[in-house]
């Protein structure tokens, strides 16, 4: 179908057309892919008339390019110019690897073989640099002898790879290769750049476990309230809650809320500050979500989503009583609010503002 503009003699070309001025790039674009390319060669143990399933191709190519982009990764947070980068933008490293995607550039069918190389001839970016292709060249070629080409049996080799990269790199980078090599296949590999072809052994129990060792999850550290009761060895004047110190546990209780006692000594509202002869004890609860503070001899009782938003409250509350009560003369007071003003000038030891 041709589209021309109304008087304007020039025309575009047509779907047939297209193809034909687009196929020899991609030709020449395939043709330089290949040369660089991992080609797989997949021949299952018990499948009719050995043809791969579609099951196992995806397996082994979804276990293949987790392991390539982990090493991506891992390469890329060990160049110093990559990671500062990465640091500023951490969307930089993903925009990253998915330009480090495997493509598939030749395909045979049967028992499969399949040609797998990321664009090492183009930049997506223009902002890259000509040295990002280089380092990706490197780092494919890096990747096909250290890992996939890797010579399992040798120890030199294992041992230059742990090495190399930590347990935790390990783990990512080589514990999808050996799924792949433990396969009910067998699998045979060309490297298009050295023209070696490879059939690819799994390492025995002991140097699977030297590269890819169990990772223990670190349980991760939490903060817990608790309500305790010890002996301590004291010198009578301070209390120190120290190992050291403590002689005997009697009992331990973790509590599920922040509902610790709350015995203020001091008070702070703004800048208002109000210290007390006594500790004020004040009665501490947790109740559908929310937690109340209540002192019955100056009937206070506040409520709020958090500990630390309800003795704000309670703060707040207690400054009003004595900006209201103590301040007030008896004469303007009702008989209940004078017992309260009695109180509060027995508990208050000393007022300030800052």
């Amino acid at each position: 179908m041709r589209v021309r503009r109304r008087n304007d003699k020039r025309c575009f070309l047509n779907y047939e057309e297209d193809i034909f001025i687009l196929e020899p790039r991609m030709k020449n674009l395939l043709k330089q892919l290949r040369e660089h390319a991992l080609t797989i060669h997949i021949v299952p143990e018990d499948a009719l008339e050995k043809i791969t399933s579609l099951e196992m191709m995806i397996t082994v190519f979804r276990d293949l390019r987790e392991s390539f982009l982990h090493f991506v990764e891992v390469e890329y947070l060990r160049n110093e110019a990559y990671r500062k980068a990465s640091e500023r933008n951490p969307k930089i490293l993903e925009d990253f690897k998915q330009g480090f995607e495997l493509y598939i550039v030749d395909m045979k069918f049967g028992s499969l073989e399949a040609s797998l190389a990321p664009n090492l001839v183009e930049l997506d970016n223009p902002l890259f640099r000509d040295e990002i292709l280089d380092w990706k060249k490197e780092k494919f070629t890096q990747y096909k002898h250290d890992v996939f080409f890797g010579n399992y049996q040798e120890n030199a080799f294992v041992q230059s790879i742990m090495e190399k990269y930590t347990p935790e790199e390990r783990n990512k980078i080589y514990k999808p290769i050996f799924k792949i090599l433990s396969g009910k296949y067998k699998i045979d590999a060309f490297d298009a750049t050295t023209h070696k072809r490879n059939v690819l052994v799994p390492p025995d129990e002991l140097r699977r476990l030297q590269l890819v060792p169990p990772i223990t999850q670190q349980p991760k550290k939490i903060e817990k309230n608790v309500i305790g009761y010890f002996k301590l060895l004291t010198d009578g004047t301070t209390i120190e809650l120290k190992k050291s110190r403590i002689k005997e546990v009697y009992d331990v209780e973790v509590l599920e809320h922040d509902t610790y006692p709350f015995k203020p000594d001091t008070l702070h509202f703004g800048n208002q500050t109000y210290v007390l002869n006594n500790k004020l004890v004040c009665e501490v609860g947790y109740e559908d979500g929310m937690y109340f503070i209540t002192s019955g001899d100056f009937e206070i009782s506040v409520w709020g989503t958090t500990r630390e938003g309800v003795e704000e409250a309670f703060a707040f509350t207690f400054s009003s009583l004595y900006q209201n009560y103590c301040c007030e003369d008896d004469v303007n007071l009702s008989p209940k609010a004078k017992v309260i003003k009695q109180k509060l000038s027995e508990l208050i030891k000393s007022y300030y503002e800052s």
